[in-house]
């Protein structure tokens, strides 16, 4: 990495924002704190309300214009940079706080003296002490709105900065948290300091009691609210104590919404993870009414000055606390900013001229000088500023509808911006996320219907004809594949001069085919299957259920032929690589009678968790399936684990022989057998009733050139179709596995043997035996929800033991036509 890249902050949003003021022990609140600095509402609207497809953009319709600068922050420029952080950022008035760390690289001989010392001895230990301060530093830095430093504020050595706000005239409230580690507690403390960072007097909190796990705010009036589990306190301007309460249920999470605070208390008895809010009447300081159960939306939501805000992939929203509800401030459709890249924690939201966030962008070195080998380098944070513009400059563009459903990066979502930034495109891109705010709660069950119902409603969209242009992410859903559904793209691919299938993985593109139409077209995937060790008597690739039947029967006791499951997460596994056999979306028919399914049925049964009942319980093996396949495979405790290979690292380690070790790849166990799949990441389909089917397909040809490809895999740990992209994310690979091995034998006398032992050399002997993998693959996985669940629902019986096959197959069968045919 040059120079002048490496000088630049790493700037991973890590950390998140919490006023906790505690020294020993802090506590996460699981992310419900959040930064108060955001300030109110600027508009409404719904979230889904959007363009028609088709529409012509108008110079009136609305669009924020973008402007970026980065956080300049103060780095030492005569040493080079290996690591930054800025865990906490605040937008304060006119002026921006930030707390920046910085790991400086060591010269060698300093190295190797850091790693010789005896950190027993005590002069040892203070020297290690004197290394660590002169190569970590952090500091608490000021900058103003365009990123541009104005000085570093400094703090005592025991107090840690927790939070900021805005004052009277321009000033800074600064709360640190003084550390008292003797009596594992902290106090905390505010100062005032001036624009320019100087400081000009501290306010003593007169509160006479040992303060831990504290949060404090400041009210609309200019009191502060200082909050603990269990009882809160109301003090003036100058810290004196007003009010103080005790309440059982606190525990010091106060949020402010719509002109009025509220206790926030989570209620940790119930299993439904609710959550009790409750009003703070800041005149009187006393909890008025009684608490009500609010949404779990809360937990997800960025406190503002005034409001609190959630961020998804449509926009962001303000949330009533009162109400429960939410109304759009912002829609991503009317802008160009990679909203994957922002963080509301410490931005403000005054008006539609005036909204500020923060920005993590990556400037890397393609991964090359990552540590974790497959990072995209360094980062920076910006400063972004969004003001509504007096005319849309996309005027004239015909608005294309992207449906996606929330499973995508931040690389995905620039390259959308590309396109449509790029005035030679005919077509402005809207995303709209079916599956915005359907995680927002920790009940799994909620999440999963959430899924459902946001697919459902997909469907009922794109049959009434007011559905998405293109879809992107829902390969995996084979009910998806129909004409009455999407758009065949063979005839668009073909009749695309510029379009050359050699140089893609057209294997791949094929194994996405239903009937010979290819619906949906992955831009990037990964493959699924087993890794199997053929060593073991009987372990072949392509086995079919029998040859898996007779190679677990001669196996000895201590060696298992598959980790240990439960039969439903087994059958589920599997099922997305047979689920093609027996479901044909085209003709609208289904087989669950057939021999293939009652032998997946029987095998599922007798190599799952159900069929072990004598080693289920063994402590070895109990201990054994917590931890990963791998391991169990690569010891020879397992004879296949089921794996997926997205990158050339993971198939070399998996690809790693030794005695007794010798490795294969293939797909799980069928009636006549079959090689690994491929598994869609990110995939795109054209709806049958989009609007500019040659629109649509343009757009799509975009992300298939060897740059695109090249970001959209590499950053997400995904395999491209574009071949060129393919060789690309290899060498480099290739290059960076280099630069570890080289690290490994000159710190070889500081690092375990085990770490060493398990490194592996990439070579182009990998790079072409994966390709050749890649080439192999003839079919992809698929998935029917609808179905699936009937499987689940009646083979249960079967897997208790309490049940026929034939019942269950028969009922399956009934019940999947019925579901089929009536779509």
């Amino acid at each position: 990495m040059k120079r002048q890249t490496r000088t630049l902050l790493a700037l991973a949003l890590s950390a998140q924002m919490i006023f906790s003021l505690t020294a020993c022990g802090s506590k996460k609140n699981n992310g419900m704190e959040n930064n108060p600095n955001a300030i109110s509402n600027s508009g409404s609207g719904s979230v889904n309300s959007g363009s028609e497809s088709g529409r012509i953009v108008s110079e009136s319709d609305p669009y924020y214009t973008v402007t970026a600068s980065t956080l300049k922050a103060n780095v030492a420029q005569d040493k080079v940079i290996q690591m930054s952080d800025i865990p906490e950022h605040y937008i304060v008035g006119d002026r921006i706080l930030a707390d920046v760390y910085v790991a400086y690289e060591m010269p060698e001989e300093v190295l190797k003296e850091e790693m010789d010392l005896d950190l027993t001895d005590d002069a040892q230990l203070q020297r290690y002490m004197e290394i660590c301060d002169e190569y970590e530093k952090s500091s608490l830095q000021l900058f103003d709105l365009n990123g541009e430093y104005i000085s570093e504020i400094k703090l005592d050595p025991e107090s840690v900065f927790t939070g900021a706000y805005p004052g009277k005239d321009g000033e800074i409230l600064l709360v640190t948290n003084r550390s008292i580690p003797m009596e594992c507690r902290a106090t905390p403390e505010v100062s005032v300091y001036s624009p320019s960072g100087e400081k000009l007097r501290d306010i003593p909190l007169q509160v006479n009691e040992s303060l831990q796990d504290v949060q404090l705010y400041i009210l609309d009036n200019g009191n502060m609210l200082l909050a603990s589990i269990g009882k809160y306190w109301i003090l003036n301007s100058e810290g004196a104590v007003l009010t103080e309460e005790s309440n059982p249920d606190l525990n010091g999470k106060f949020m402010h919404s719509n002109g009025k605070w509220f206790a926030i208390m989570p209620n940790y008895s119930s299993y439904d993870s609710s959550i009790n809010v409750q009003e703070l009447d800041t005149d009187s300081g006393k909890l008025i009414g009684i608490p009500a159960k609010c949404s779990e939306s809360l937990l997800w939501a960025t406190q503002g000055e005034q409001d609190c805000f959630l961020l998804n992939a449509n926009g962001i929203e303000k949330f009533d606390i009162a109400t429960g509800t939410s109304t759009l401030v912002l829609a991503w459709k009317d802008t160009d900013v990679n909203s994957a890249t922002l963080d509301l924690r410490g931005a403000r939201i005054a008006s539609e001229n005036d909204m500020v966030f923060f920005q993590n962008n990556t400037i890397g070195d393609g991964g090359r000088g990552s540590m974790d080998l497959k990072a995209g380098g360094a980062g920076m944070i910006n400063v972004v500023h969004l003001s509504k513009a007096d005319k849309n400059p996309h005027a004239g563009k015909t608005v294309l509808k992207l449906g996606i459903n929330g499973k995508i990066s931040s690389t995905f979502l620039e390259q959308v911006l590309i396109y449509n930034r790029d005035p030679q495109n005919s077509a402005r891109i809207e995303i709209i996320d079916y599956t915005a705010g359907v995680t927002n709660t920790y009940d799994q069950q909620l999440i999963e219907n959430g899924l459902q119902e946001s697919t459902n409603q997909l469907i009922m969209d794109m049959l009434s004809g007011q559905g998405p242009d293109i879809l992107v992410g829902y390969s995996e859903l084979s009910q998806f594949n129909t004409d009455t559904m999407l758009v065949d793209l063979n005839p668009l691919i073909n009749a695309d001069s510029s379009f050359n299938r050699e140089e893609i993985f057209d294997n791949i593109l094929r194994s996405f085919e239903a009937d010979g139409k290819l619906y949906t077209i992955p831009l990037t995937y990964t493959l699924e299957g087993m890794a199997i060790n053929t060593s073991f008597n009987g372990v072949k690739e392509n086995w079919t259920f029998a040859e898996f039947d007779q190679m677990a029967s001669s196996l000895s006791s201590d060696v298992q032929p598959i980790t240990l499951q439960k039969p439903e997460d087994l059958l589920k596994l599997w099922m997305k690589s047979l689920s093609s056999h027996f479901i044909n979306d085209q003709e609208r028919t289904v087989d669950f009678e057939s021999e293939e399914f009652r032998a997946l049925l029987e095998t599922v049964k007798k190599y799952s968790t159900n069929g072990f009942p004598e080693t289920v319980h063994d402590p070895e093996w109990e201990t054994a399936y917590y931890f990963d396949d791998e391991r169990l495979f690569k010891e020879n405790m397992i004879t296949s684990c089921y794996i997926t290979l997205a990158d050339l690292q993971m198939f070399a380690s998996m690809s790693k022989e030794n005695s007794g070790h010798t490795v294969a790849f293939t797909g799980i166990p069928s009636l006549s057998g079959m090689g690994m799949t491929a598994k869609g990441q990110v995939s795109m389909a054209i709806t049958a009733s989009c609007a500019a089917p040659d629109l649509a397909w343009q757009f799509i040809r975009s992300f298939l050139s060897e740059d695109a490809q090249h970001e959209l895999s590499f950053n997400t740990d995904t395999l491209p179709v574009n071949r060129n992209a393919y060789k690309k994310n290899c060498q480099i690979e290739i290059e960076v596995n280099q630069q570890y091995l080289e690290r490994l034998e000159k710190n070889k006398d500081h690092i375990s043997p085990d770490v060493i032992a398990a490194s592996i050399e990439l070579t182009q002997e990998h790079v072409d035996a994966l390709e050749a993998l890649i080439s192999g693959i003839s079919a992809s996985q698929s998935w029917d929800n609808d179905v699936m669940n009937i499987i689940l629902e009646e083979a249960a019986g079967f897997f208790a033991g309490q049940r026929s096959l034939d019942d269950v197959c028969g009922n399956i069968q009934n019940r999947a036509t019925l579901v089929v045919q009536e779509r």
